[in-house]
């Protein structure tokens, strides 16, 4: 989804991001987690850094 916001490579640093995160275990409790918002916020700005 991120491709249709902007240019391709943020697109995909976006979704690596969300891969990386989900893939730790930071998940709202709606997808089956226990993480707060500000906790997956938080993951995906440190997996943007890397």
């Amino acid at each position: 989804m991120p491709e249709h916001f902007g240019p391709p490579d943020r697109a995909a640093r976006l979704n690596k991001s969300t891969g990386a995160t989900t893939a730790v275990g930071v998940l709202t409790r709606d997808v089956g987690g226990t993480a707060a918002t500000y906790d997956v916020v938080k993951s995906l700005i440190d997996a943007l850094g890397t």
